[in-house]
C-alpha cells in the first residue's frame, strides 16, 4: 500500500470509532432522559393522587360536622353520597370533573370492618394507574350514646 493509501485509511478509521463514540454517547443521554422524563411522570401522577385526597377531605360532602377533627369522615354522609352518586348521573359526571378518573374506597378495619367503595369513574381502559392511602378517622353518629370513631384507610387511585 502506499503511504497516501495508509493515511486514508487511518482517517476513515478515525472517522468510524469517532462516529461510534458519538453514538453510544447519545443513547446514553437519551437513556437519561427518559428515565427522568418518568421519574417527572410518576411525579405528576401522585400529585393527582394528592389533589383528590384534599378535594375530598375539603368537601363538605363528606368531613365531619366538628370542625376541630382532622381527616374526619362522617359515615352517614359517605353512604348518603354513595347511594346518590350511583343513581344521579348529572351528580356523577360534576364529581367526575372534581376527582377526575379516579375510584376512592374506605376500608374501616376498627372496631368494625367494612368496606365502602365511595366513588368510582375509572373507565375500562386505561395506561397507568397511581394509588395512595390515607388514614383517617370514619364518625358514626348513631353507634353508642356519643357516637363511635372507627379507624381506617382511604384509598384513592387515580387513572389515566
Amino acid at each position: 500500500m502506499k503511504k497516501a493509501q495508509m493515511q486514508m485509511m487511518e482517517s476513515i478509521m478515525a472517522f468510524i470509532v469517532l462516529s461510534i463514540i458519538i453514538i453510544f454517547a447519545l443513547v446514553i443521554y437519551f437513556n437519561s432522559q427518559q428515565n427522568s422524563i418518568r421519574k417527572e411522570l410518576a411525579k405528576v401522577k401522585s400529585t393527582n393522587s394528592l389533589s383528590v385526597f384534599y378535594n375530598v377531605m375539603g368537601s363538605y360532602e363528606f368531613r365531619c360536622s366538628d370542625a376541630s377533627q382532622k381527616n374526619c369522615l362522617d359515615y352517614y354522609k359517605l353512604a348518603s353520597f354513595k347511594s346518590e352518586v350511583s343513581s344521579d348521573e348529572n351528580m356523577k359526571s360534576y364529581y367526575v370533573s372534581k376527582f377526575g378518573h379516579s375510584m376512592i374506597t374506605l376500608s374501616v378495619d376498627y372496631p368494625k370492618q367494612f368496606n365502602l367503595t365511595l366513588f368510582n369513574a375509572t373507565p375500562l381502559n386505561y395506561s397507568s394507574e397511581s394509588t395512595i392511602f390515607f388514614p383517617v378517622v370514619v364518625f358514626n353518629e348513631t353507634d353508642g350514646f356519643y357516637g363511635s370513631y372507627y379507624f381506617g384507610i382511604l384509598k384513592i387511585s387515580v387513572v389515566s
